[in-house]
């Protein structure tokens, strides 16, 4: 991705997508001038949102593999070359993928602003420590 500013707002932009850092990240990043960087940007696997729906906040992924592993699912999707995992809970699945339609198709990713984490490609130090 890419760490730019938009009007004097941080955002990241990764596989397409722009997103609005939250205002305690935005004020930690103007303290550091990081504007214009190459960044790597991370999410624990549970925090990322899955939707079958398309929408203009969301990333496009592929699914590679679906791991029923009891309680919960970990899906193993693509987006731009790059794996990315998620974990679901199963009661909060829709009934497309607990029947099983769905496993190798197009899902939509949304990652919570307030809970990723961007490290500079650079240095790979994270930017928010």
């Amino acid at each position: 991705g890419e760490l730019v500013v938009s009007n004097g707002e941080y955002i990241v932009n990764v596989a397409g997508v722009s997103i609005k850092l939250p205002e305690d990240k935005q004020s930690v990043l103007k303290k550091q001038a990081e504007a214009g960087r190459k960044v790597t940007v991370g999410v624990r696997p549970e925090h990322i949102l899955v939707s079958d729906a398309e929408s203009k906040d969301a990333i496009k992924a592929k699914i590679d593999v679906c791991e029923m592993m009891g309680s919960e699912t970990h899906l193993h999707a693509v987006v731009d070359e790059k794996d990315v995992i998620v974990r679901i809970q199963n009661v909060d699945m829709n009934s497309k993928f607990l029947r099983g339609q769905g496993r190798r198709g197009d899902i939509w990713l949304t990652i919570p602003s307030s809970l990723m984490y961007i490290f500079d490609n650079e240095t790979k130090r994270n930017l928010f420590v």
